[in-house]
């Protein structure tokens, strides 16, 4: 504020008495310079904090320093006010010069730039984070207008100090973070020796190495599940800052957890560029300062956790206003982070909970520290299944990691699944949930129980890509049913395991009626109705996975039965096995192509035709391997 009054008594002291050469310039034909202004919009478009977004336009009353250099003149300054609707020449009317003499325009916000300028230490409130956004504006050169229409100057403002977005979480119980701050930054420019007047860039080369922080989030209430998620953004000078040294600082009621940079030459922070940092600081047990590394424009950077496995499983709103509801008849401890319109809130609940998305791109991340979502109950007349299930109203995006629901502080590492029917039936139904263009829904377990991912998007019609499953050792029915009815998946995952379980791909992919090309299937040991129905009603399936399991599928009940039943445009089946009965492949075959190629092992013995084995009016071929 003390920079701003002594900017308008400099205007004042300027050009509060007029020379009567002053006087004699402004004649009838002169055209006073009307100006309007807008905001280049910032790419990516992300909150700044948790309750104020990204200006895109000027605020009622900002001011503005607009610079006018005739050609072959000298620069006068003065000052526009913006009154909600239009700019004003405040002090003094800002004409076009004399005659035919063109001119250059340029302008900068705020406008009391000149000399020294510093961004705010302080920037939690609005004001002070615009009065720390300088902003320039070049037009170019302008010739006296011929029209009303021409009067106009448009003048388009780039942002010249660089962005630091800082989103942190933890949710781990007890913990809550209070405040954020920039920490070693240099605040100040000396825009005589550093400013370009030509281009309005700042060069970091020059801003002054007066060391300082900068509070950019702050809690204002006591303590409350609000307080697990804190997000804020400041804005600083370019500049350099160099390795080892500590930069951010997260504060919560338990102590501080500081990040230092890491990268070899420092990190270099550009003039109109997005910096952003998601930090997960639920170990905040360790004394070390954490390093960033790699820290580029437009591209976040987690820490922890640092990786893929990193994003919490994740709902977005795809292209407008959609509803989540968590059906949770166990009544499961669930934490949920939304973000909503680019606000940040954190909560929980232990029994069905809805969440409204309003716009595309507003999401909601969960977590959790359950070991199961489901319980079977098994009696002599039913089998009973109590499941947590996700509905969507309208489409949305889903990615993450699944395992936020498993341990919602550690899960960016867990790889081992504890809990029986741990995910079963946990999308299933959900019609509306889509791929993300870009991120992947990751189940990482590599450690897996019994019917822990049976029947889990079962019915989810509108995905194309299935996610990855790294296990190589499966357990009983672990992915029964997995993708049954997902009638647009296109893409199937490796399935590298070599270790298999009774009925583990029983009906796996079943009528998924877009599937053409089957995953690979490398296991030569094979288990009770491993691969029963595997593929049945895979109508788009054309070439089968070979079969590689050479031995006796007499020891194997039901191993191979329907694994390619109604499958009516499957041509080709290369299949090892020595010998085998009809029940280990009953109706395998049925309604296949009535054309096709059928590779059997040279030292094959079974003869058997029809559904049950070769189908009639194929050609059979033989191969050691």
């Amino acid at each position: 504020m003390r920079k701003l009054i002594i900017f308008y008594m400099s205007f004042m002291v300027l050009y509060g008495c007029k020379t009567e050469e002053d006087s004699l310039s402004i004649l009838p034909d002169r055209i006073p310079i009307s100006i309007s202004a807008k905001i280049k919009s910032v790419s990516p478009s992300v909150a700044t904090r948790a309750n104020i977004n990204e200006h895109d336009e000027f605020e009622n009353g900002a001011y503005i320093a607009l610079n006018v250099t005739p050609v072959g003149g000298d620069e006068k300054k003065y000052l526009y006010q913006f009154d909600g609707s239009e700019w004003q020449s405040i002090f003094e009317a800002c004409y076009y010069p004399a005659g035919n003499t063109p001119c250059s325009i340029t302008a900068y916000y705020p406008s009391s730039i000149y000399g020294t300028f510093s961004v705010s230490n302080y920037q939690t409130t609005d004001a002070e984070y615009r009065q720390s956004d300088l902003m320039y504006a070049n037009y170019g050169t302008k010739q006296k207008p011929t029209s009303e229409a021409e009067k106009t100057v448009p003048l388009t403002f780039n942002h010249k100090m660089a962005k630091i977005i800082v989103n942190a979480y933890t949710y781990y119980g007890g913990i809550y973070i209070t405040g954020i701050r920039l920490m070693n930054v240099k605040c100040d420019i000396d825009l005589n020796a550093a400013l370009n007047l030509s281009t309005g860039e700042v060069a970091s080369s020059d801003v002054l190495d007066n060391i300082s922080e900068i509070k950019v989030a702050a809690q204002l209430s006591d303590y409350s599940l609000e307080d697990m998620t804190l997000s804020g953004a400041a804005l600083i000078p370019p500049q350099n800052i160099a390795k080892g040294t500590v930069f951010i600082e997260v504060e919560t009621n338990y102590g501080s957890r500081y990040y230092k940079i890491d990268d070899d030459e420092g990190k270099n922070f550009g003039a109109g560029y997005t910096y952003t940092l998601n930090l997960n600081i639920d170990k905040l047990g360790e004394d070390d300062i954490i390093p960033i590394t790699n820290w580029s424009d437009g591209t976040p950077v987690t820490l922890s956790p640092t990786t893929d496995q990193g994003t919490p499983l994740t709902i977005e709103a795809k292209s407008g206003a959609a509803t989540v509801t968590i059906t949770n008849p166990l009544k499961r401890k669930i934490s949920y982070v939304t973000v909503i319109g680019g606000v940040v809130n954190g909560t929980y609940g232990s029994g069905n909970i809805t969440v409204n998305l309003l716009n595309a791109g507003d999401k909601v991340m969960l977590f959790g520290n359950n070991a199961t979502y489901c319980t079977c109950t098994e009696s002599s007349s039913a089998v009973i299944y109590k499941e947590t299930n996700i509905e969507l109203t309208a489409p949305c995006y889903v990615y993450g990691n699944v395992m936020s629901l498993i341990n919602a502080a550690n899960y960016e590492s867990l790889t081992e699944l504890t809990g029986d029917y741990a995910f079963r039936g946990f999308f299933s139904g959900c019609e509306y949930m889509e791929n993300h263009p870009s991120k992947e829904i990751v189940l990482p377990a590599t450690t897996l129980t019994k019917y822990c991912y049976c029947n889990m998007f079962e019915g989810c019609a509108m995905i194309e890509r299935a996610p990855e499953l790294p296990a190589t050792t499966l357990t009983a029915a672990c992915y029964y049913g997995m993708f049954e009815n997902c009638k647009n998946l296109l893409k199937a995952p490796e399935l590298p395991a070599t270790v298999l379980a009774s009925t583990c791909y029983s009906e796996m992919f079943r009528n998924c009626t877009s599937l053409v090309t089957a995953p690979k299937l490398p296991a030569t040991e094979l288990a009770r109705m491993c691969y029963y129905g595997m593929f049945r009603e895979c109508s788009s399936l054309i070439i089968a996975p070979d079969l590689p399991a050479v031995g006796n599928l007499e020891d194997y009940y039901h191993c191979y039965s329907n694994m390619f039943y109604s499958c009516t445009n499957l041509s080709y089946v290369k299949a090892m096995f020595v010998s085998m009965t009809e029940q280990a492949t009953s109706g395998w075959m049925y309604h296949v192509s009535s054309l096709g190629t059928f590779v059997k092992n040279s030292a094959a013995t079974w003869t058997t035709t029809g559904s049950n084995g070769v189908p009639e009016g194929w050609t059979i071929v033989y191969a050691d391997r």
